[in-house]
C-alpha cells in the first residue's frame, strides 16, 4: 500500500493549526489580495486561493497546492480582518479542493438625536462576521470547461454597549448556510468567460434600509435623525450574480486583462433596485514580480449621488515551487475610492507557501 499522504489532507491539518489560535477576517471584509489589487476583476483569470475567493470553478484552471494567510483593512471604517485558505489542484487532474476560514471585526460609529438632549449621541458599534467554506472545482472538459461550488457557513453580528455597559443587539444575530456556484469557459487559451452566483442560499438583509432603522433600544432616537456615518448600507452576504471576461494576449496566465460586472439583488431590494458594480483590471507577472492595477464603478441605490468610483493596484513577489521544492508568495494591494461621498481606503497583504511534490 502506498504511504503517500494526499496533499489535501496535509493542507487541512496545517489549516486547522493556523486558524485555531488567531482571529481571522470574514468575506464581508476580505476578498483576497489579488482580487483587491486588480479592482475585483478576477473571476475569469484567478487560480488557486485567489479563485477560492472569486470563483470556485477557477480553482482547477492551474495546478496549485498552496496555503495563504490574508489581511485586509478598511481604514476609515476601522474594520480589520484576517483569513487563511488552502487549495489543492495538484493531486487530481480534474478535481480541485479549497478550504478557508475568515473573520472580520469592525468598529463603525453612528450618531443620533434624542428628545430633550443638548447634543447628538455618538455610539460605537461592534460589527463581526465569520465564514467557513469548502470549495470544489471539477474540470468537465479539459482545457475548456470547469464548474465549481462552495458551500459555507456564515454568521454576522452588530452590537453595542449601552450606558450601563449592557450588551445590546443592533440587529438580530445572523447564522446561515450559504452556497456559491460558478463556471469558467476557456476558448483556445486566448479568452476565458466566467459566471458566478453568490449566496444562492443564505443571503442577509442589510443592517438598515430607508424604511428600517437599527434597533437602538434602550435609546429613543428622534425619527429620521440616525446618522449611520461609516456603517455600510451594503449587505454582508448579498445574493449576487457576476460575469467576467479575461483576455490573455500571450496565451499564458502571466498577462491578463479583465472585465467583470456584478449584480447585487439584496442590498437595495427595499428600493426595488439592483446594485451594479463594473470592474476593469490587469495583471502582468514578470519573472518573480507581479504588477496589478484596476478600477471601477459602484452604483449605490437609485440616483447617482451615492455612486462611487475607485482605483486599485498592487505588487506581488512570487517564487514558484520547482518539482520537489517549496515556493512562496508575498503581496501588497490597495483600493481607493476617488469619487462619491465618504471616500474609503482599503489595504491588504498576504503571505503564502506553495508545494510541488513533483508528480
Amino acid at each position: 500500500m502506498s504511504r503517500r499522504v494526499p496533499p489535501i489532507l496535509a493542507i487541512v491539518a496545517a489549516l486547522a493549526a493556523l486558524a485555531g489560535p488567531r482571529p481571522a477576517l470574514a468575506n464581508p471584509g476580505l476578498e483576497g489580495i489579488r482580487n483587491l489589487s486588480v479592482g475585483d476583476a478576477t473571476r475569469a483569470s484567478a487560480i488557486g486561493v485567489a479563485a477560492y475567493f472569486a470563483n470556485p470553478a477557477a480553482m482547477s484552471l492551474g495546478r496549485r497546492l498552496e496555503i495563504q494567510s490574508n489581511y485586509q483593512a478598511a481604514i476609515e471604517r476601522n474594520t480589520h480582518g484576517f483569513g487563511v485558505a488552502a487549495v489543492d489542484s495538484m493531486n487530481s487532474s480534474r478535481v480541485a479542493l479549497g478550504l478557508g476560514y475568515s473573520s472580520m471585526i469592525g468598529v463603525p460609529r453612528i450618531a443620533f438625536e434624542e428628545a430633550g438632549a443638548d447634543a447628538p449621541h455618538e455610539l460605537r458599534l461592534a460589527h463581526r462576521a465569520n465564514e467557513v467554506g469548502l470549495g470544489i472545482s471539477v474540470t468537465v472538459v479539459k482545457g475548456w470547461l470547469s464548474i465549481g461550488i462552495k458551500p459555507k457557513y456564515q454568521s454576522s453580528t452588530l452590537r453595542f454597549y449601552d450606558d450601563d455597559d449592557a450588551r445590546r443587539d443592533a440587529q438580530a444575530t445572523f447564522h446561515a448556510f450559504g452556497f456559491d456556484a460558478g463556471a469558467v469557459l476557456s476558448i483556445l487559451g486566448w479568452v476565458n468567460l466566467a459566471v458566478v452566483g453568490y449566496n444562492l442560499s443564505g443571503p442577509k438583509a442589510p443592517a438598515y434600509t430607508g424604511d428600517r432603522e437599527l434597533n437602538l433600544d434602550p435609546y429613543a432616537p428622534v425619527e429620521g435623525s440616525v446618522d449611520h456615518r461609516l456603517l455600510p448600507r451594503i449587505s454582508d452576504y448579498p445574493r449576487a450574480f457576476s460575469h467576467g471576461l479575461a483576455v490573455f494576449p500571450l496565451r499564458r496566465l502571466n498577462l491578463s486583462f479583465n472585465l467583470d460586472t456584478t449584480y447585487d439583488f439584496t442590498s437595495f431590494a427595499d428600493q426595488g433596485f439592483v446594485r451594479k458594480t463594473v470592474a476593469l483590471g490587469g495583471e502582468y507577472v514578470l519573472g518573480k514580480l507581479a504588477l496589478r492595477a484596476g478600477g471601477g464603478w459602484d452604483s449605490r441605490g437609485r440616483g447617482v449621488d451615492d455612486d462611487r468610483g475607485y482605483v486599485a493596484g498592487g505588487l506581488g513577489f512570487l517564487l514558484g515551487a520547482e518539482p520537489g521544492k517549496v515556493g512562496a508568495e508575498a503581496t501588497l494591494g490597495f483600493r481607493r475610492q476617488v469619487s462619491g461621498p465618504l471616500p474609503e481606503t482599503f489595504v491588504g497583504a498576504n503571505l503564502g507557501i506553495s508545494f510541488n511534490p513533483g508528480y
